[in-house]
């Protein structure tokens, strides 16, 4: 079991998600991908149904992720614990098939949501609106006011313990967009912000930024190569070198080029936007993410 200490600071503190899984692989990759859900804090893991139980009485959390087949405890059983326990609590199934009989157990002992083994950053960023939707419903606010911005002296310390933390909540925004008001502000931090941004989806705000940022000319740009033409064949291919790439972090031209090719498609998948658009902020190529983020604004105004 680990435990992420929960970040505070927004005027609603984050979601608190708990998440048990007998599969560390499973449990690393969910947790990775939950840095792209906004307000919400993964603040503790473990590995079956009775540790989910125990979990969940010493961090009250609001979501809880959980696997069917575990050791010790299945989830299934765990979840009409955890249900009679804290009814408020909503509880997300994963499970590596969505067989019928399944998924009637687990709606009946009370779980609200389903997640396919792998599962994908799409995916869970569905799951998680519709949980994060239904958590605030029934949450009971008890967080205190926001404080003030902190004294500027203390803005660099807590840019660096943000940043190294990848914290994406409102307070981390605050603090970058608080130092990014400089006019001396470090490339680095509107770098930072730009990717909170690109996570928290606040395309408008990206634009301006990118914006801000081509206008400056703080960096020389490097021009990425034209895409080469859209052949049957590239395009079977590009989902799964997309998926590869973004596996290994690449973000030369042969990276740039994907996704580019990707975001040619009309119905191209959000989450390739999203690595453009982050792949654009480590190249410093600043018009084309200014680009991209008008079109990011345009298509959710839709």
């Amino acid at each position: 079991m680990s435990e992420r200490r929960a970040s505070q600071g927004s005027a609603a503190s984050p979601l608190r998600v708990i998440i048990v899984d007998d599969s560390e692989e499973t449990r690393k990759s969910i947790q990775m991908m939950m840095s792209l859900v906004p307000d919400s804090e993964v603040v503790a893991q473990g590995e079956n149904g009775r540790e989910a139980i125990e979990l969940a009485r010493q961090h009250h959390p609001d979501i809880a992720l959980i696997d069917v087949n575990m050791p010790v405890m299945d989830g299934l059983t765990a979840i009409q614990t955890l249900r009679q326990e804290h009814p408020a609590l909503i509880c997300i199934v994963i499970s590596a098939e969505k067989d019928q009989p399944t998924l009637q157990r687990a709606v009946s002992v009370g779980a609200q949501g389903y997640l396919i083994k792998p599962v994908t950053a799409e995916q869970l960023l569905s799951v998680m609106e519709r949980a994060s939707k239904a958590a605030q419903v029934t949450r009971t606010p008890t967080s205190p006011p926001a404080p003030p911005p902190p004294s500027q002296p203390d803005l660099e310390t807590l840019a660096i313990q943000y940043a190294r933390a990848r914290r994406a909540d409102d307070q981390a925004i605050r603090v970058f967009e608080t130092l990014a008001k400089k006019p001396d502000c470090k490339q680095r931090w509107l770098m930072t912000l730009a990717m909170l941004y690109i996570v928290r989806r606040q395309w408008s705000k990206l634009k301006a930024l990118a914006a801000r940022l081509e206008q400056a000319g703080q960096a020389t740009q490097t021009p990425a190569r034209p895409p080469t033409p859209q052949t049957t064949a590239l395009l079977s291919n590009l989902e799964a070198l997309a998926a590869q790439y973004a596996k290994v972090r690449r973000v030369d031209d042969q990276a740039i080029q994907v996704f580019e090719t990707l975001s040619q498609q009309p119905d191209c998948k959000l989450r390739w936007l999203m690595t453009l658009a982050m792949l654009y902020i480590v190249r410093k190529q600043w018009k084309p993410l200014e680009a991209l983020a008008a079109r990011l604004e345009k298509t959710e105004r839709h």
